[in-house]
């Protein structure tokens, strides 16, 4: 378990990765585990990254019959996964990332608007993550994960949109 100190800014090069899990095959991991590895090896950025976590707190949790339908109640069952825990870190990881990346359909998850929320009120940059690039014409030829800022993040400064744009 990551330990997370308390602080009153956010952790340069810091990035957590947000996005639907529960009722997702696989419990959306290998879109995690792509977007971290992209935004560690492209950006530079250190990621906390759910599901890493999730196997470090939880071994076996890749191999459960549970995950391969993303069933929470299940997954509690099969290796004592507690969604109190989980949450309590996920939340303490936004709130010190400079940057929270949100993968497709965050919208349709509770979790990851939540964590959206603690992002937005604690000022990190927020990036929206898709497999497509936004000026690509043909999506079928383009490899990879992007990220877009968001534009509708709120409490970002306009000095700090800046600085990203550039």
């Amino acid at each position: 378990m990551i330990p997370f100190p308390l602080v009153s800014q956010k952790v340069p090069k810091t990035a957590y990765i947000a996005g639907p899990m529960t009722n997702r095959p696989g419990f959306n991991f290998p879109a995690f585990d792509a977007v971290a590895e992209r935004c560690r090896t492209v950006d530079g950025w250190s990621v906390w990254n759910p599901h890493e976590h999730d196997q470090e707190m939880y071994p076996g949790i890749d191999d459960a019959e549970a995950t391969q339908v993303g069933d929470v109640q299940k997954i509690a069952e099969e290796v004592g996964f507690d969604l109190h825990l989980a949450m309590t870190w996920d939340l303490q990881a936004v709130s010190i990332a400079e940057h929270l990346v949100l993968l497709p359909e965050w919208e349709t998850s509770s979790g990851a608007k939540a964590e959206r929320f603690v992002g937005e009120m604690t000022g990190s940059k927020i990036w929206l993550a898709s497999k497509c690039h936004p000026s690509a014409i043909d999506f079928d030829d383009v490899k990879g994960w992007y990220l877009t800022l968001d534009p509708k993040q709120k409490r970002l400064a306009p000095a700090q949109l800046a600085e990203v744009s550039a």
